[in-house]
């Protein structure tokens, strides 16, 4: 089995054998390890670990809590990252995507739907990374700066060695 992507990820979910199955089900994808930095059963506990400025690729969350809607963490706590929701309540799709939701899958989680799903966020996240790259690459860019550049060249005339000055040079021909 080749590894070829590690997702540093959380899982919230307040049921123990849920977390069991996804956990079980994600070291089937052969394509991607998953890192975990965590599991969290409750708002408040995922609220306190974002804040601490803690950072993941990818988050699987459940819906519904000890301690109320999972929604509540987008309002306590900064998210940056895509979310996976994986739930038994099929009304709450809309607020899902809302909510960085890159994916809705019902319970129990079929692993087909699951593999579709690591899938969306893989290609999701190898867009982000170019869409990095050629903001670093306009940034550069825009540092451009002309007066860094040589203002003469070493060239090889005859077995010998001339210092030939940029200004000097009408065209070059090879």
């Amino acid at each position: 089995m080749i590894m070829t992507q590690s997702i540093k990820t959380i899982i919230v979910e307040d049921e123990q054998s849920a977390v069991n199955r996804l956990q079980k089900e994600l070291k089937l994808l052969e394509h991607v390890m998953f890192d975990f930095q965590g599991i969290f059963e409750s708002v408040s506990d995922t609220v306190d670990w974002l804040k601490k400025g803690n950072e993941v690729d990818l988050i699987f969350m459940d819906i519904h809590l000890v301690d109320g809607l999972s929604f509540e963490i987008f309002n306590q706590a900064e998210v940056n990252c895509p979310v996976i929701f994986t739930t038994a309540y099929d009304e709450y799709a809309l607020q899902a995507f809302k909510a960085n939701g890159i994916d809705y899958l019902l319970k129990p989680i079929d692993p087909a739907d699951l593999s579709t799903a690591i899938n969306r966020y893989l290609k999701l996240h190898r867009s982000i990374k170019q869409e990095d790259y050629l903001n670093r690459m306009l940034q550069f860019a825009s540092e451009y700066r002309p007066d860094r550049f040589r203002s003469s060249f070493l060239v090889s005339v005859r077995q010998k060695m001339l210092l030939i000055e940029v200004n000097e040079v009408a065209y070059v021909y090879v």
